[in-house]
């Protein structure tokens, strides 16, 4: 795999995977909003495809990305053992109760620290959810939305 950057100014950047499939983002406009393109050239140049993703969209793009990379290497734990696997940090908020904080481990394990109780382990970030009625889990490595 290799990444291709043409510029500091970022012009564009080329993803080659180990099949020789390219991916090329480069900055465009759509319906007027600026954004970025997304295409893709198969190794044998047997065509591709494009899609545009208006900028105020890209974190909400990469989160997902992130989410489902994190779903492929836990259903896939033992892939390669040069993987990168990460722990996500959360608070879980309930409706007049304090914040639970705690870490969800690429296990899919939780260690939360859940007030007057003190440190607490769970075998799924679920078991919380399901024990205290209306939680909203709120993940740090994804952007929240505010009604500003």
């Amino acid at each position: 795999m290799t990444f291709d950057y043409r510029d500091d100014r970022c012009e564009s950047v080329r993803f080659t995977d180990v099949d020789g499939d390219q991916l090329h983002l480069e900055p465009a406009v759509r319906h007027g909003k600026p954004a970025i393109s997304l295409r893709t050239a198969r190794g044998d140049g047997r065509g591709g495809g494009a899609v545009h993703v208006l900028a105020e969209e890209t974190e909400e793009l990469v989160t997902g990305i992130r989410r489902i990379t994190r779903a492929s290497v836990n259903e896939n734990p033992h892939t390669f053992l040069g993987e990168v696997r990460f722990a996500r940090r959360f608070v879980a908020q309930r409706p007049g109760q304090p914040d639970i904080h705690g870490v969800e481990y690429p296990s899919g394990h939780v260690i939360a620290d859940v007030p007057y109780t003190g440190l607490t382990a769970f075998l799924t970030i679920s078991v919380i959810t399901d024990e205290y009625e209306n939680t909203v889990i709120h993940w740090a490595d994804e952007p929240t939305r505010s009604s500003s």
